[in-house]
């Protein structure tokens, strides 16, 4: 076992955090285009007051950053870099105001350790802006609690606001706040005073545009992320599988020192906790009271449904400044040292891509398809190009190649706000031939699939299966594959 000496000369402090911001800021040089990053930069060609999936402030905050310095993939991880910053500094902040210096700069290195920040860093998600937003509420929610100042209370509710205008994970933003302010007593007269209210006033009114939006559009949002998704929530959908992937996701992203701390300590914190419930402190309380309601909710639901890698994250904010307090130096420096491992091979997957990814979801090879596909379309002028994968690589060809791009909703499928942007665009394409692209992340060979999918057929006049296009490493192995189909006279 690496001994202590060794352990504390590989990672000291302000070495760990030079290397580890090094490691971010080069990778955003290497990281290619996600979809997600074409996807949300979609919603910014598109500015509305909300979008199908999500709330907008990802979209507005990628047409800011794009405005600036152009649509190009760098100035999206700019974006993400510089935001996931301002969270960082955000957090300390709220560390300051709770931990004495020394305690606090460990919650920074806790936090700043974590994939998670990485991850948020780089690609373009909803999360982004939550983080940032739901560090500001917090911040600004403790600030309230001390110092009793008018203007304290209003800039929560309206940074609660933006949080939901972000993601509507920020619902536990104001039920965290209710929660603290039931329980902890000497606060507990504020829940009936114009101090509540107004906090509760100005989040009604900043997150207003997603309802005006809903309202517009027959609740679509509101639908599509609460109501279909609960629905499928069944005690027939009972999943240990569920529960072990959400486990392993969080030990991922938080690094699993860092996340067996949490847990170890939680469990042995409630424990006393349930036998001495008043003697919690008030920061403790309220601390807790805006990570334990988001942490418990969706480990709670991951036996019977498949929680997202990204769901659980503002918990953590609360989350490790809590922790911190208990986890002794030769702890941090354990983190330090497995996250620092963690980002040179996150690095060298990101910058080498040695083990090809069976899925969409990589930034690997969108350019050198868009060049394969803009040669196909040479030779076929008039034609339009569309894809089947929800919005993947509808999305990242339209992002690259600056042309218009369709999605599945012109064979009736869901395609997200391709469906809401592009509704018009089935009269308007009628008798066209189009190039049709469909995504094979786990092909087994290099030859065409010699079926044509009924869809096509039922959409299109005659449709004709063309070679794949390949996308190869530098060595020449076949790394991804796309099927690609001539298909002539569309009919909607």
């Amino acid at each position: 076992m690496m001994n202590d000496a060794v352990t504390g000369s590989i990672v000291k402090h302000p070495l760990a955090k030079a290397a580890l911001l090094i490691i971010r800021i080069v990778t955003i040089f290497f990281m290619g285009i996600m979809p997600q990053d074409a996807y949300y930069s979609f919603y910014g060609e598109n500015l509305a007051l909300s979008y199908f999936d999500h709330p907008p402030m990802i979209g507005w905050m990628l047409r800011l950053f794009t405005t600036i310095f152009g649509k190009n993939i760098y100035a999206v991880h700019v974006a993400d870099f510089i935001v996931t910053l301002a969270t960082v500094f955000t957090f300390y902040k709220l560390s300051l105001r709770i931990l004495s210096k020394q305690k606090a700069n460990n919650a920074l290195l806790l936090f700043y350790s974590t994939l998670l920040v990485s991850i948020l860093s780089i690609i373009s998600t909803p999360d982004v802006p939550l983080l940032f937003f739901w560090s500001l509420s917090v911040l600004y929610a403790h600030k309230a609690i001390t110092n009793d100042k008018a203007t304290d209370w209003i800039l929560a509710g309206i940074f609660m606001g933006a949080s939901f205008l972000s993601k509507y994970t920020a619902v536990f933003l104001p039920t965290g706040f209710f929660l603290f302010l039931l329980i902890a007593k000497e606060h507990r007269r504020k829940l009936i005073s114009y101090r509540f209210a107004t906090v509760v006033f100005f989040f009604l009114l900043v997150l207003s545009p997603v309802v005006i939006w809903n309202v517009q559009n027959d609740f679509i949002s509101f639908k599509f992320q609460s109501g279909s998704r609960f629905s499928e929530i069944s005690l027939s959908n009972l999943s240990l599988v569920n529960f072990l992937g959400t486990v392993g996701h969080q030990l991922f992203i938080l690094i699993p020192v860092l996340f067996v701390c949490i847990v170890f300590f939680l469990g042995k914190y409630v424990k006393k906790s349930v036998k001495s419930f008043s003697k919690i402190s008030t920061d403790n309380l309220f601390l807790l009271s805006f990570f334990l309601p988001i942490f418990l909710f969706f480990f709670g639901i991951s036996i019977l449904y498949w929680v997202k890698i990204n769901w659980m994250m503002p918990g953590y904010i609360t989350g490790i400044i809590w922790v911190s307090t208990y986890i002794k130096q030769k702890t941090i420096k354990y983190q330090l040292l497995v996250s620092l491992v963690l980002h040179l091979l996150l690095f060298v997957m990101i910058a080498f891509y040695p083990v090809p990814i069976k899925s969409d979801d990589t930034w690997w090879g969108w350019q050198k398809l868009n060049t394969e596909v803009e040669l196909q379309l040479q030779e076929r002028p008039g034609y339009f190009l569309f894809a089947d994968d929800s919005y993947k690589t509808s999305a990242v060809l339209h992002f690259i190649s600056k042309q218009k791009v369709y999605a599945g909703n012109l064979l009736g499928k869901p395609a997200l706000q391709f469906t809401i942007v592009d509704k018009d665009a089935s009269q308007q394409l009628s008798g066209k031939s189009a190039l049709f692209l469909d995504s094979k992340p786990r092909f087994k060979n290099e030859e065409k699939e010699n079926k044509t999918p009924e869809l096509l057929l039922q959409h299109f006049e005659s449709v004709t299966e063309l070679t794949p296009i390949i996308i190869r490493n530098n060595n020449g192995k076949a790394m991804r594959k796309f099927l690609l189909y001539d298909c002539k006279n569309y009919k909607p």
